[in-house]
This record gives structure tokens, sequence and C-alpha cells, in this order.
């Protein structure tokens, strides 16, 4: 047995390490988690979950718990049990995996396995096999918090690779440049520079960011007129951003080390922009090693979409909301995942952003949202608490049902603000009630005798009278000859006819007076209930009259004309309105 020198340790090259195993390896997975509320969740061996909620809602520390239930002798404050499938198969199966990712040394008369991030006593190998299962834990879990992050990349000491242990994801680099190219590909997709392992400065090992250049015929990777090059077209990353010193210790963590079967990432989207942030997550969704665990808690909506862009069939995705000691649990099912992956609307709108807040309110169009947010955060609205609502908006009302069905399932507080004449289309009106509620029927007989009584309204044009107005925009020579203004003027003179038009303009005021008045009375108090608003003017504009134009522009001449949008008088049904909705579901 040959031995070498390791700081203050006699390291011996067991000849084991070099065999190659015909053997599965060892793996340690949950099979289940408990939470603080007594939710369950049962997993898969290649599950990736995902931790969402508001803030401090306990999904960091879920991750610290999992490393310490790992055990089965520490109950964690957000998870207080899990349980592990050991699948390790024999002792000498797992003696073997042990020994071929380790060194052997000596310390007086004890013999240790040196592993990466591990050091096991040889002697109660057996034993932690068998019962005690927290000593070999650090073979199996890996934790990279946030607190991590930027120093994990700092330049470090360098190995020998042939008498040392690697100690630092960089160590384990130096002898795979395969691993290093890999890593790189993924930062350069990010940033759009090359991470580049400068395995010659001596005593130190710095990672440099640049383009990568190439050794040419007969150089080798220590060659002075290739590392001469190399420095030339790079600089350290130690030098530079947080972002990228961030990103480079993730991939660094995650790629570099290969007996992990479950790994817990804190903030993976930590200094990161948006679109890095979405490249993280597909890195982590492609590259995580087969068979392996992954937990990830996350703020960032853009990560999440990446894990869904690569592993949608994978991913388990639970939010978490706290109740006091208690931390609440919904997951929102695979199937749903699988159809965020394959909708436009829903992959591409803010959705999924709404997992993070502590309520969302739902309206028909963007212009809608820029409207009801700003009242909302009004003082004189929200009063004491200032709202930690999303505004996602369905491009009209047609997907609105699909937006809340995701929402509901995850148990986010949602709203949602339609039009009066979300009241006109029976199908979308049901769809959008029943996202919202098991019990719809007697919402829909309701709504049945608003659509007839205004069905049975005489419009405000006859088919004459509309011919009529036709003829006059198309003989009047004043017109333009543009096709555009003249099909807005004719759209005009049909909006004038059509009674759901006419609903829009008049708002409940249009209602004939009566049983179907009450009826609506009766109805919007019902939806109320559920979280579905219908605006009481008929669709925003009328908020304020006096103001032209519709959509965005209407918007940007109510901001630009109202000065004062907590006390002017027109504008105090809009403030009511949001007022009555916020403080109906206070959270």
């Amino acid at each position: 047995m040959n031995q070498a020198r390791h700081g203050d340790l006699a390291i011996e090259s067991d000849v084991n390490s070099e065999s190659t195993s015909t053997h599965s390896v060892p793996t340690a997975t949950y099979s289940s988690i408990t939470f603080s509320g007594d939710r369950t969740v049962n997993l898969e061996p290649d599950d990736i979950v995902v931790f969402v909620g508001p803030n401090n809602s306990g999904k960091s520390q879920a991750l610290r718990d999992l490393k310490e239930v790992f055990s089965n002798s520490n109950e964690g404050t957000v998870i207080t049990d899990a349980s592990l499938d050991k699948n390790f198969g024999s002792f000498s199966n797992f003696q073997e995996f042990v020994a071929q990712n380790s060194e052997l040394y000596v310390e007086d008369d004890n013999r240790f396995h040196l592993g990466y991030k591990f050091t096991v006593n040889i002697n109660r190998l057996e034993s932690y096999y068998s019962n005690n299962i927290v000593g070999i834990r650090e073979i199996f879990v890996t934790l990279i918090e946030t607190t991590d992050r930027l120093s994990d990349s700092n330049t470090v000491s360098s190995i020998n690779p042939q008498t040392q242990q690697a100690s630092h994801p960089s160590h384990l680099l130096l002898t795979d440049e395969k691993l290093e190219i890999k890593m790189s590909g993924y930062f350069s997709k990010a940033f759009g520079k090359q991470l580049i392992l400068d395995r010659a400065s001596g005593s130190e090992l710095p990672l440099r960011v640049g383009e990568r250049v190439y050794p040419e015929k007969d150089e080798s990777l220590f060659n002075g007129n290739y590392l001469k090059r190399m420095r030339k077209s790079s600089t350290t990353l130690e030098g530079q951003g947080d972002g990228m010193r961030s990103f480079a210790s993730v991939i660094l963590r995650l790629l570099a080390p290969s007996t992990q079967s479950i790994l817990l990432l804190d903030e993976p989207e930590a200094f990161l922009h948006p679109a890095q942030a979405r490249a993280m997550g597909q890195f982590i969704a492609a590259e995580r090693r087969q068979g392996c665990q992954l937990f990830l808690a996350t703020h960032s909506v853009d990560v999440l979409q990446g894990l869904i862009d690569v592993a949608p069939k994978q991913l388990r995705v639970l939010r978490i909301q706290r109740d006091g000691d208690i931390n609440r649990v919904q997951e929102l099912e695979k199937t749903k995942v699988a159809e965020i992956g394959a909708d436009p609307l829903m992959k591409f709108s803010s959705v999924m952003s709404g997992v993070f807040h502590n309520r969302v309110i739902v309206c028909e169009g963007d212009s809608d949202c820029m409207f009801y947010q700003t009242i909302l955060e009004l003082p004189a609205v929200h009063g004491d608490r200032r709202p930690d609502a999303l505004f996602v908006h369905g491009n009209g009302n047609q997907q609105i049902w699909k937006l809340v069905s995701t929402l509901e399932a995850l148990d986010v507080p949602v709203d949602v603000i339609a039009d009066m004449d979300v009241l006109n289309n029976e199908h979308i009106f049901e769809k959008i009630v029943k996202s919202l509620s098991d019990d719809s029927d007697t919402i829909m007989s309701l709504a049945d005798i608003v659509r007839t009584s205004v069905e049975k309204k005489k419009p405000a044009l006859s088919a004459s009278e509309i011919r009529e107005e036709i003829k006059d925009i198309l003989d009047d020579e004043s017109v333009s000859d543009d096709i555009k203004v003249i099909r807005r003027n004719v759209n005009d003179v049909f909006a004038k006819a059509s009674k759901w038009q006419d609903i829009k303009r008049a708002g409940v005021n249009g209602l004939p007076s009566g049983n179907p008045m009450e009826t609506f009375n009766r109805l919007t108090k019902l939806c109320e209930e559920l979280g579905l608003w219908i605006v009481p003017v008929g669709i925003l504009e009328r908020f304020c009259k006096s103001v032209g134009g519709d959509g965005a522009g209407w918007i940007r001449n109510v901001f630009s004309e109202k000065s004062d949008l907590e006390g002017d008088d027109e504008l105090l049904e809009a403030r009511e309105f949001m007022k009555r909705i916020w403080e109906a579901k206070q959270i």
C-alpha cells in the first residue's frame, strides 16, 4: 500500500478505489416529507421539488430541515418528519462505492475514508450503513445556501490531484477538462463569456472569465505561451460582479460532486437578472444527476419557468404559507405543471408570479391591471396595511378561468374583476365561476335571468337605422378614404345597436328595473363571496366618464388629467369598488 502526505495525515492509495464497480450506485432519497401542518407529500426519486410562497413562509428553513431530518434524529420546524429510502445494495457494494469516491488515510491507529466534503471512520462504516446514517449524510446530501454563494467561486489553494483529496469544486476540475467545458457552456449561455480554470498559477487555483483560447499543436494546458494567451483574453472571476460569481458557484457545486442523491439549493436566483435566472432554472433541471432528488426554494418566477421549460414532468411545486407556527402546504399537480409548459398564455403570463404573493387579482386586460393596481395603492383604499397583491390579466375574459384554476390549485387567494358583459357568454362565465367554486348552480340560474332580461331589451337602433347610418358614413365625402377609419366608424354604429354594448356603457343602470335589477344584486353578492367582482359601471372607462379614449389611451389620460387620484370626486366609485375588493379577503 502506497503512502503520500496530506497535511499532517498519511494518505494511502487503495487499489479498490481504482476498480470499476459493476454494482448499482448507492442512493438515499426521500419517499415522503411531512410539514408542521401535518400535510404529508409522497415523493419519487427523480422529483424536482420547488418550495414557493410569500416572504417568511418557511421556504429556506424547509431546506435546512431536510438536511437535519436525514438521520431521523432531529425534528425540523417546517418539515417535522421524513421517510428515507436507502438503496445501498449489499454492504460490500456500499464499501466499494465509498472507496471509489475517496482516499484512504491513517491517523494514529485509525483509518478513514477521505472524500469530497466527507470523512468516514472505516471502523464505523458498517454501523452507518445499517443504522446511524447521519455519519454518512455528507456523502448523499448537499445544501447550497445563499450565504455561501459568493465565496464558493473565490480562488482556492491548489492541490496535487495525485496525492491530495479534493475539498472544493475547482479541485475536481483539475483532472476533468470535459467537466470544465460543460460548466463553461452554461456560464456562456447566461453571460456571453467563458469560464476558464487557470491550472498553472502556483499555489492558487483561480477561475477566469473571458474568451476561451485553446492550446496549439504540441502545447499543453501548462505551456507558457498558451497561459500567456489565456490570461490576456480573460480576467479573474473573483473580480467580477455578484451575478457571475453566484452563477458560477451554483454550477460548480451542482456539476462537480458525483455522490450526492439529495441536492438542496436555496434561492438560485440570488444576484441574477431575469434572463440569467431562467437559464439557471434550465441548467438545474438539465444537469442534475440521474436518480438525484432536487429540492430548491425560490422567489423567482424566472427560475420556475426555466425548470418548467426543461423538466415539467418531474416538477413538484409546493406553495408554503405560514399560519402562526404552522406551515400550510399546497401542491400544484404535475398535470397542471405540464399544462403550463404547453400553454403559451400560461407559460408567458405572470400568473406563476402569484405563488410568491399573498393575493392575486386577475383582470381582463393589462390596462385594467394598471388602473386597479394604482387605485389599490392609494392609502385611502388599502388603509394601514400595504397590499402584497399581484395583478395579472387573461388577455380578455376567455382564459381567465385557466389562470384562476392554477392559482386556486396552489392555495393562492385570488379575485377576478370582470366587465359586465362577462355575463353575455354563458360558457365563459360558467368556467370562471367553477374555477372559484364547486357550487355554481344558483349563480348560473341568476345569471341566466339577467342575460335574458338584457336580450329582451329593445336595441338602441333598428336594422333600418343601422343601414342608414352606415350609408351616411360611406357617402360622406368628408370622411377619410382610410379603410381603418371607415371600419372604426361602422363598428361604432354596430356598438350602439348592441344590447350588451349599451350595458357596458351604462353599467348596472342599464338593466331593466324591477326583477332584473334585484336579481343582478343577488347575483353580484354571491359572486363577490367567491371573489368574482363584476364592474358596476359596466367597463373600466366608465369610472371616469369625463376622460376620453379607451384602454391604455384612457389610462394615460386619466393619470395626466387627474392630479389627485385619492381625492377626485369622479373617481370615488372606483376607490370604493377597490376598497370593497381589498377588505373582503384580508390575509
